[in-house]
C-alpha cells in the first residue's frame, strides 16, 4: 500500500467537546502521497505534522480502537477513538506533538479518590459524566465532572485535593 500515489479527501467532523474546547469547527481537508500506517488503516498524508500526529498517537494509543483523524480549523489534529470502554480525545498541534487528550467515562471509571472528594463535598448529587483532561503541562489529571441531584445540575473541577464549583444549573421542572 506504500507503493500507490493516491488522493484521499477527508470530510473532518469534531464531536462535542467540553465548553472549554469548543469554537473549533469542522472543515474539509485532502491529503497527498506519503502514506502512514496506523493499525492497519493507512491514511496518505502531505503534512508532516500529521505524519508525526500519526505516529505519535500510534505510539501512545496501542489498544486503541476505531480511530478517527480530523482536523481544526488552526491546523490541530484531532483523533477520537475508544480506549478501556470509553471514549477518547488525542489532541496533536500542527507539528504532530501531543498537547492533551480527554476521555469521557462515567462514574465507575472515576478513580476513586477523585470519587471520594466530589462525594465528600456534595453528597446528595450523583455523578452524571466525567472528562478527564491529561496535558503535558499538568501534574495529574484535571476531572470536569457533571452532577445532578434533583433540581439542580453542578459542573465541578477537580484537580488534585481540590474540588472548585465551576457552575450551578437549575433544573427545570413542569407541573403536571
Amino acid at each position: 500500500m506504500q507503493g500507490r500515489c493516491a488522493m484521499l479527501a477527508i470530510t473532518v467532523l469534531l464531536s462535542t467537546v467540553p465548553p472549554a474546547f469548543q469554537g473549533l469547527q469542522a472543515q474539509k481537508l485532502t491529503v497527498y502521497p506519503s502514506v502512514v500506517d496506523v493499525q492497519g488503516l493507512s491514511l496518505v498524508m502531505k503534512d508532516p505534522g500529521a505524519s508525526k500526529a500519526l505516529k505519535n498517537f500510534h505510539r501512545s494509543y496501542r489498544k486503541a480502537v476505531n480511530p478517527d483523524w480530523s482536523m481544526t480549523r488552526n491546523g490541530w489534529f484531532v483523533c477520537r477513538f475508544s480506549q478501556k470502554e470509553f471514549t477518547r480525545r488525542a489532541f496533536y498541534d500542527a507539528r504532530g506533538d501531543w498537547k492533551y487528550s480527554i476521555a469521557s467515562y462515567g462514574e465507575d471509571h472515576l478513580p476513586f479518590s477523585v470519587k471520594y472528594q466530589v462525594k465528600l463535598a456534595y453528597p446528595k448529587y450523583q455523578i452524571l459524566v466525567v472528562h478527564e483532561i491529561d496535558a503535558r503541562e499538568l501534574d495529574h489529571p484535571v476531572y470536569l465532572v457533571q452532577a445532578e441531584n434533583d433540581h439542580q445540575y453542578l459542573f465541578l473541577k477537580v484537580y488534585e485535593e481540590s474540588v472548585e464549583l465551576d457552575r450551578t444549573v437549575e433544573k427545570l421542572i413542569l407541573g403536571d
